[in-house]
């Protein structure tokens, strides 16, 4: 049992729940129908060790209708793919492309910058029971919120308009305690009716006495208004708030250094409040400014933060870019991918790593590693990494090919990604999606008149 995981980080986070025991009979009170699930703006669902049936075809259906309804959704499952894959449930709302059985993750490392995954160190997994859990691969239009040691998918996150899902092919029971409540926060506050809100800064690094720009935008895409929003930003450490910048209706508060709104959103309205900061004159490089907004549905008592990273004097490798000879690929044939490293930022970047996680379907060509500047390749059977310099303004190119295998029935869509690490704090993602393209061909048609 380990519902007693999922109370205590909801109880810890200050979240209102109520608890179904979906086994049938004396226990519990079985499947909630479809209406009972629409009583609820957010569903947690848990499979813990269940690996025999941990989600059955009736559950699915429930579970599809719901979100065609605008349900939110999260699951946390790490044998649920090993009877559900391909499934609507599946593939139309968690997704999932495909994925890799029994990867026995160590670790669950946040995507940079990701509502569910960031903001969050890497955090050892701690398994209850044995460690089963998969790796995944994204759906276009779905987003990886954490990886594994080896830069594998592991949770993921989709939405659309009005429905929302969080997905983990781990077990959320296998996360340190004491970051249970934050990560549980993070989960059901994308997943609430403010989720899509957003606080952002205009740039990714800055000098020392330089200015920064916030936006902060609070968003209702919930269906039913909402009659009290709260927003409270205590502005970062060496930061100091230029007057008469902020805009949006927010009101400061000097002694504690904090902007605050409150108000009703209805369906579809967002409020956006801006505001600058001037960062002090002191501060060190390679320092790194977080800006936590701490927002709260207070009709649904859900709170959470939004964060925005600055760093200090460091390099940033955003400009970085992904790209194939072609998009589209015949089977068993290669493509040249090129990922050209762009330093935009204000230092150097000596230490800078780039991995390209292994993805079913693709296989490197490792004799055609190549690189424009100062670094090596390594190989490992899941892993190709490459190690480098990418001085400021001087772009660094690396080249490989890759080849598809050889699918003869239908188009099929292969995934690549690379993951960047400028040394210096800053992690990027590059994503690339390949598409293996049968040839076809149409003969024509013969008919036979009489004898």
């Amino acid at each position: 049992p380990q519902e007693q995981v999922y109370q205590g980080a909801l109880e810890a986070a200050g979240i209102p729940y109520d608890r179904w025991d979906v086994r049938e009979g004396v226990f519990g009170a079985g499947v909630p129908p479809t209406d009972t699930l629409g009583w609820y703006p957010v569903v947690l669902w848990f499979t813990g060790y269940d690996w025999f049936d941990p989600l059955g075809s009736p559950e699915e259906k429930r579970l599809v209708a719901y979100l065609g309804e605008g349900g939110r959704f999260f699951l946390s499952s790490q044998d649920y793919l090993w009877y559900g894959y391909g499934s609507s449930l599946a593939q139309d709302y968690l997704g999932v492309l495909t994925y890799t059985e029994w990867i026995t993750p160590v670790q669950a490392i946040g995507v940079s910058g990701d509502p569910v995954g960031g903001g969050l160190p890497p955090l050892t997994l701690d398994f209850p029971f044995p460690n089963w859990s998969d790796a995944l691969v994204p759906a276009p239009g779905a987003a990886v919120a954490y990886r594994d040691q080896a830069g594998r998918a592991i949770g993921l996150r989709r939405g659309e308009e009005g429905w929302r899902t969080v997905f983990f092919a781990f077990p959320f029971e296998a996360l340190p305690e004491a970051a249970r409540p934050s990560a549980m926060a993070r989960i059901v506050g994308w997943l609430s009716w403010l989720g899509r809100s957003s606080l952002e800064a205009d740039r990714a690094v800055v000098l020392p006495g330089g200015r920064l720009s916030y936006t902060l935008v609070l968003r209702n895409d919930g269906p039913e208004s909402i009659a009290q929003a709260t927003l409270s930003n205590t502005l970062p450490p060496s930061t100091t708030l230029v007057a008469g910048s902020l805009a949006g209706g927010a009101a400061y508060d000097p002694g504690n250094r904090r902007i605050t709104w409150a108000g009703p959103l209805s369906p579809g309205q967002a409020v956006t409040i801006a505001y600058r900061v001037t960062v002090a004159t002191g501060v060190s490089p390679g320092t790194v400014i977080t800006n936590r907004a701490h927002l709260r549905l207070e009709d649904q008592g859900i709170g959470f933060d939004r964060l925005a990273v600055v760093r200090v004097a460091a390099p940033d490798l955003t400009g970085s870019f992904l790209t194939a000879t072609s998009a589209v690929v015949p089977p068993s044939h290669t493509v040249t991918l090129t990922l050209v490293l762009r330093n935009e930022g204000l230092e150097d970047a000596p230490a800078t790593t780039v991995r390209f996680p292994a993805m079913p379907g693709i296989a490197w060509v490792t004799n055609t590693l190549s690189v424009s500047g100062v670094g090596k390749w390594a190989t490992e059977p899941d892993l190709l990494t490459w190690q480098g310099s990418v001085p400021r303004a001087v772009p660094v190119t690396l080249t490989l090919q890759v080849r598809v295998p050889p699918i003869l029935d239908a188009d099929t869509r292969l995934s690549v990604v690379a993951l960047l690490d400028d040394g210096a704090g800053g992690r990027y993602e590059r994503p690339l999606w390949l598409l293996v393209r049968p040839h076809r061909q149409w003969m024509p048609l013969i008919a036979r008149n009489g004898p």
